[in-house]
């Protein structure tokens, strides 16, 4: 098929032109007699391929082809060539070398004149045309060149690579149709793409319509969909646009769609770097007729991962974008819409239940690095992590929170919960607080404990904490622990810790402690050791406590992590 159609292209070429002189080379490393000289940024353009079509040229052979011209001679190495045609006849000549290209429309005595042209970078032409009834796609060309598209069964195609140093005309031809059926005018600009909106205008319907702007100017074929406020993506399939859309725009930036009857969804339009996204109830969306795209922003933060793991998967509620972390947890959001409260969620590599979620707002137009934060228990009646618990040791000191006594009987850690209503009270600054009374019997070893155990069958990777803050108030000494410990830990004398040194609470004024990794520097021997305690417990995380003596009461609120997000 391709040789017929080289052929015809010859056949063409011979009838238009008079000669193309004897010393006109066939194709590169030939000689060619002074003529036309094809440059480049003022080099030659050795080799440019030359065509010759009629004005009116179109593809006879219906196939795909995306060069603009299969080439009837070649320049020579100084980018000459000469063509000899009939001086009534009108012609488009076109010469291509890599990505760019010059094309005029003239007749022949004015290719007769011609002596330099200058070859300027391509653009691309994009858009939509009606597909006839009966028709499952439409062809596109070009006139007077070789190129031959097919849209998809909505119209749509894209024309990759066309000269920007004149007009075209873009025709149109039905899928098993042997003529055009409309044509259209279009001015390629190097570099850039330019859209063809060939589309009949929508009928008067119910749908709804909203037009997207950017920087005032219609966002031409910008994406949207809508997703229930909850959705999570389904599948462990790495995807990084924010959306896959469901609603494209028209060449004036326009979507047309059908509302849903009632509910609330994540509305979100994408456009090339910009976006708008808002949580909205059906009737505020209809509602709408124009929205403002503000430029996306990248987002780069880490998530902590259980010391088994390789990775985990982060997305976000309502989106379809879905990264895998690296090894420690690491991660890269690219382009999310910026200026609304997203949740991230994260799932295991298993891909099972989420098991975490965290709330970013993003500023428009930048790359944020953004270190996690995570309160582990503010004791308003909502724990984040762990089963938090108020113990005692076993030597016969005792602990009271709300209606609840524990007195020496805690084993295995079976510590009493600390229920929300029982263990919470009330404080005029900090409003829900956890407090308990402890009474400690007089020996070295005696110790009472908040604390939580965040999960009895693994250990948590702290390696990447920044720091912890908590509040406190009360009559003693506090210190903050970092334990890996089990009974059978503790039966072997292996059980490992990473303590601060005892800090003084106020009994009258609330306190925020806050503990870098460099200040638990005590080991499971109470010995000061800064340079080894924390490094041998980071990676192995069981439990985390709260240890309290010298006094008799003990307030605590927003126990918080930076840098760890569990």
């Amino acid at each position: 098929m391709k040789k017929i159609a080289l052929l015809f292209l010859w056949t063409v070429f011979l009838c238009c032109c008079s000669n193309v002189t004897s010393e006109t080379a066939g194709g590169p490393g030939s000689e060619t007699t002074n003529g036309i000289v094809a440059m480049v940024n003022g080099s030659p353009a050795s080799y440019a391929g030359v065509a010759l079509r009629k004005v009116d040229y179109t593809v006879n052979n219906h196939e795909l082809e995306n060069a603009m011209v299969q080439p009837d001679i070649y320049a020579n190495e100084s980018g000459s060539f000469a063509v000899d045609c009939e001086s009534n006849g009108k012609y488009r000549l076109t010469v291509v070398h890599g990505g760019t290209a010059f094309t005029k429309v003239v007749s022949g005595s004015e290719v007769d004149n011609l002596d330099t042209i200058d070859l300027e970078p391509t653009g691309s032409v994009m858009g939509s045309v009606d597909v006839p009834d009966g028709s499952d796609f439409v062809w596109v060309g070009v006139l007077g060149m070789d190129v031959m598209v097919k849209t998809d069964s909505a119209g749509q195609f894209a024309l990759p690579q066309l000269p920007s140093t004149d007009s075209l005309e873009v025709y149109f031809v039905r899928d098993g149709g042997h003529s055009k059926f409309t044509t259209a005018a279009v001015k390629p600009v190097a570099y850039q793409t330019e859209f063809l909106d060939l589309t009949s205008p929508e009928p008067v319907d119910d749908l709804q319509h909203i037009v997207a702007l950017v920087d005032g100017e219609p966002a031409k074929y910008a994406m949207l969909a809508m997703r229930p406020v909850d959705y999570l993506v389904d599948s462990a399939v790495a995807e990084n646009s924010a959306i896959v859309a469901d609603y494209y725009a028209n060449s004036k930036g326009t979507f047309s769609f059908e509302l849903p009857d009632s509910g609330s969804f994540r509305l979100t339009i994408v456009h090339s770097g910009y976006a708008f996204t808002k949580i909205m109830k059906v009737e505020e969306i209809a509602k709408l007729d124009t929205v403002k795209l503000t430029a996306m922003s990248n987002m780069q933060s880490k998530v902590t991962l259980n010391t088994p793991a390789k990775f985990a998967w982060v997305g976000v509620k309502g989106f379809d974008v879905l990264v895998r972390t690296d090894g420690s947890g690491k991660y890269s959001m690219p382009l999310l819409p910026a200026g609304d409260t997203l949740e991230l969620y994260f799932k295991r590599e298993t891909f099972d239940s989420v098991y975490v979620t965290e709330k970013i707002v993003l500023d428009s137009g930048l790359t944020e690095f953004y270190s996690p934060v995570m309160v582990l228990a503010d004791f308003e009646g909502d724990t984040v992590l762990g089963d938090w618990y108020f113990s005692v040791d076993k030597l016969g000191s005792s602990i009271t929170y709300g209606k609840q006594t524990a007195s020496g009987k805690s084993s295995d850690m079976g510590y009493p919960s600390l229920g929300v209503t029982a263990a919470s009270a009330k404080d005029s600054v900090h409003g829900g607080v956890f407090y308990g009374k402890y009474n400690l019997i007089a020996d070295d070893n005696a110790w009472a404990l908040v604390g939580t155990m965040f999960e009895s069958d693994t250990s948590w990777n702290f390696s990447e904490l920044d720091s912890i803050s908590f509040w406190a108030k009360g009559k003693g000494q506090i210190r903050v622990a970092f334990e890996r410990w089990d009974s059978f830990s503790e039966m072997a004398g292996s059980a490992e810790k990473a303590a601060s040194g005892w800090m003084d609470m106020s009994s009258t004024k609330w306190t925020r402690f806050v503990m870098k990794p460099n200040d638990l520097c005590f080991n499971s021997m109470d010995v000061a050791n800064c340079a080894s305690s924390w490094e041998s417990i980071k990676k192995h995380v069981h439990q985390m406590h709260m240890f309290v003596r010298g006094g008799s009461e003990i307030y605590l609120d927003d126990v918080t992590l930076y840098g760890a997000l569990f």
